[in-house]
């Protein structure tokens, strides 16, 4: 005989959101308030903090234990959502409820009070001096931790891309940390970077060693000529400093300390230094007609394919573009083509690539061509200009030329072609060609009336609407039998949960593989012998 296994889950009724916060602070004061649910909620929903200035969040996490004892397994869920606030003004506050939904009900969490005080946060007994002592020992210098925000290039021209990459240098430990404080780029163009090496490294500076790790890249690209300057980076940390406990045994004091050292957590925000460029402008001697302001290193292709075919038919002028730059700058070739050819406007495909080391990639024309009268057209070859920053000046190129050979001969005058030439509009927004083919008429007295089709036309609607009828009258009956109808869908059921949970195995998450397995087991004794969920967990 096979032993059961049984899962023990979360009810409904069993949810529950408790929320969490200092019950006193002071005005200017940084606190974090958190919301614990103890199953995975399908929204999450906060409350206004009025009164308080949001910092940041939410944060999540999320912890599970799995327990199982004689065949039941006990599984512990808790998600916590973690925001940052600042008191702004002194008084008593209360921070509302928090909405989290779950199996389409709604919960809520206890409200939270807050009383704000002038200045510093009273404490509820004075401080001994061993606490003033290790509060002296946890202060941290400029010196131990910052960040430094370099520029690629401090004079660039206008439009080129410049790298701008914010590096920390801390000699303590940090925990974690997040962005306070994005900086504004106004009069750039900005895309952020991947970071290909977050790993840290030691850095000698002034005789101090340091660890230094790339927090953050920025690919900018300046829009006006001038001073421009680019904000500081805002970061707040969690450093862990070493704390003075009670004195230990005579061998630990020897020894310099406990093994087991003890550290205190601490929250502090760094900033960057700004970011200064001196943009310069564009040369305007020797500057080419076909420039459109791009910046960088580039090069064209174009291919034509085919390059023979009949009257009416269409050909593909595929044009790329590829370089390292602002490639969303990139505006569309301008064709010169011969008269009595029309093109409709391109098919647009990006392939940006963002790495650590700046913006490049290609971006690709398709253009459609259409012949209106045979004989052979050349399209010349086009042109594309660009500056480089690197030698100074501006750089034009150009792709081959195309000859294309066209058979056949138009169905309208060499005039009207001309004429909606130079209108710019394709001919059949206007006037169609002549219909060649043969025209099958109905013999004069055969009418659809009384015919096959028309009595054929009339049944089918007649029959499809019994069926629905009956089919209805089952579904009701059906309906009407929760007992049968659970009964019949119990294997359909838990199949497709046995089928969620393998996949869950697979991707290694064990919390949803135990839940899917346990509604499957449960669910289907459940829908078989007609018994209620809570009558079988007695």
């Amino acid at each position: 005989m096979f032993p059961l296994i049984s899962v023990t889950e979360i009810l409904a009724s069993d949810v529950s959101v408790e929320a969490s916060a200092p019950s006193q602070v002071a005005v200017g004061e940084r606190f974090r308030i958190s919301f614990s649910v103890n199953t995975r909620p399908s929204e999450f929903s906060p409350p206004a903090f009025e009164n308080f200035r949001l910092i940041s969040g939410p944060s999540q996490s999320s912890s599970s234990s799995v327990q199982i004892i004689n065949g039941n397994i006990t599984q512990t869920h808790s998600y916590t959502y973690t925001y940052v606030l600042e008191a702004t003004n002194e008084g008593s506050f209360t921070i509302g409820s928090a909405t989290v939904k779950y199996n389409n009900r709604e919960y809520t969490s206890n409200p939270v009070s807050i009383s704000v005080t002038e200045g510093q946060a009273r404490q509820s007994q004075q401080q001994r001096p061993a606490q003033q002592h290790r509060q002296q020992d946890q202060a941290i210098s400029q010196d131990d931790i910052f960040i430094r925000a370099y520029a690629s290039n401090n004079s660039p021209f206008l439009g080129e891309q410049v790298i701008v990459n914010y590096r920390i240098y801390t000699r303590v430990n940090v925990a974690q940390y997040s962005f306070e404080k994005i900086p504004g780029f106004q009069g750039f163009w900005a895309e952020e970077l991947g970071v290909s090496d977050r790993q840290a490294r030691s850095k000698v500076i002034d005789g101090v060693q340091y660890r230094v790790a790339d927090i953050r890249k920025t690919a900018v690209f300046p829009q006006r000529s001038g001073e421009l300057t680019i904000e500081p980076l805002e970061l707040e940390c969690v450093v862990q400093i070493p704390s003075r406990r009670r004195r230990g045994s005579m061998i630990d004091e020897f020894f310099g300390g406990s093994f087991f050292g003890q550290y205190d957590s601490k929250n502090i925000v760094i900033k960057s230094n700004p970011v200064k460029l001196n943009v310069r402008p564009l040369p305007t001697q020797n500057r080419p007609a076909a420039f459109t302001g791009l910046v960088g290193d580039f090069d064209i292709n174009a291919t034509l394919s085919p390059e023979e075919l009949n009257v009416n038919d269409a050909s593909n002028l595929v044009v790329t573009i590829t370089g390292r730059g602002n490639m969303r700058m990139v505006e569309k070739p301008k064709l010169q083509l011969p008269k009595n050819m029309d093109a409709f406007d391109p098919n647009i495909s990006d392939n940006i690539r963002k790495t650590s080391s700046g913006i490049s990639g290609s971006r690709e024309f398709d253009y459609l061509l259409i012949p209106r009268t045979g004989g052979e057209y050349k399209i010349p070859a086009i042109r594309f200009a660009y500056f480089n920053p690197e030698k100074e000046r501006y750089i034009t190129k150009e792709t081959q030329e195309f000859n294309i050979k066209v058979e056949g001969v138009s169905a309208i005058s060499d005039a009207s072609l001309s004429r909606h030439h130079q209108e710019g509009r394709l001919i059949t927004d206007d006037v169609m060609f002549i219909y060649t083919k043969p025209v099958i008429l109905n013999q004069k007295g055969e009418m659809f009336y009384n015919s096959m089709y028309f009595f054929i036309l009339i049944i089918i609607p007649l029959t499809l609407l019994v069926v629905l009828i009956i089919y209805r009258r089952r579904h009701l009956k059906l309906q009407s039998n929760q007992a049968l109808l659970k009964n019949k869908k119990a294997n359909k059921v838990a199949k497709k949960r046995l089928k969620s949970a393998k996949y869950y195995l697979g991707e290694k998450k064990q919390e949803l593989f135990y839940d899917e397995v346990s509604r499957a087991l449960w669910g289907y004794i459940s829908d078989k012998l007609n018994i209620s969920l809570s009558e079988l967990n007695r």
